[in-house]
């Protein structure tokens, strides 16, 4: 295939991001066969600012952080956008663990964008917010039928048999396997430089700075 130009590929990827989110919006608005007027208001402009922050990160700045902010507000206006349909009868209070699963699973493309790998420092906190995500959901939904007040102050000494539980097991592999505990050494200046130099040959960047298709 011919190579395209760089200002046609980023033609192409904002083609690419509107007909994704302009076609999740109707698919929305056609499954519930709600009006057209749910086009309007606050989960507009979120889905705007995320398409655009999801354009910017992935044309120009290379922002795993802006990335992240993307999904996340894409996701958060079309939630609002399903519940305003009424696909969704619960209420908005009781799928904020949905969010918080959301931002643990979009944590994974966006540490694999910024370091061409996965990295425990991305992945860790990615399944640790999955999961408390999907415990909050216990409550939420009413599958555990009380109240997660009630839940904690019952339970709260397990917490301390958990961290307890940790801490031996790093102790017996610190001693028996390794000195050094994996992924524990930061690598991240080593990763920057060199997704910086492969940034630099694969999308026309150099050093300086300077974009495809311009010169010095």
């Amino acid at each position: 295939m011919k190579k395209l130009s760089a200002p046609f590929l980023y033609i192409l990827l904002a083609l690419g991001i509107f007909c994704i989110l302009a076609g999740s919006v109707l698919l929305v608005i056609v499954s519930s066969r709600a009006a057209y007027t749910v086009l309007f208001g606050w989960p507009v402009v979120m889905l705007i600012i995320g398409g655009f922050l999801l354009y910017v990160s992935l044309a120009f700045t290379h922002s795993a952080y802006q990335l992240f902010l993307g999904m996340n507000f894409c996701f958060s206006s079309l939630l609002l956008l399903v519940l305003q349909s009424g696909l969704l009868t619960v209420t908005l209070g009781a799928l904020w663990p949905v969010c918080v699963i959301f931002c643990g699973i979009s944590l994974i493309p966006s540490g694999y964008f910024r370091y061409h790998r996965f990295r425990t420092v991305y992945l860790f906190p990615s399944f640790l917010l999955v999961f408390l995500g999907l415990f909050f959901c216990l409550f939420s939904f009413h599958i555990i039928h009380i109240s997660l007040r009630r839940f904690i102050t019952v339970w709260w000494p397990a917490v301390l048999i958990v961290i307890g539980g940790t801490l031996v097991g790093i102790f017996q592999y610190q001693k028996n396997c390794r000195d050094v505990f994996p992924y524990m050494t930061d690598d991240s200046v080593n990763d920057t430089d060199i997704y910086y130099a492969d940034d630099s040959s694969d999308t026309g960047h150099d050093a300086d700075g300077y974009g495809l298709g311009e010169h010095k």
